[in-house]
């Protein structure tokens, strides 16, 4: 059973989101490590893909300070 996106919970989603942008931020690591000193200039596709945003604004708007 599929759930259109008005029925999904936000929450869920945050949590697929969070689960991408660790696969993301893995695969940077694994890169970085077999890549010593070159620079990775491909960044920008991930950094405005909507599910990086969604947890950066989750990470905003649960700041208190």
């Amino acid at each position: 059973m599929r759930l259109k996106p008005e029925e999904r919970s936000v929450d869920s989603d945050l949590h697929t989101d969070t689960v991408w942008l660790l696969g993301v931020q893995r695969t940077l690591y694994q890169w970085s490590q077999q890549h010593l000193g070159e620079a990775y200039r491909e960044l920008w596709n991930w950094m405005t893909d909507l599910r990086s945003l969604r947890c950066a604004w989750d990470r905003v708007a649960r700041n208190k300070g």
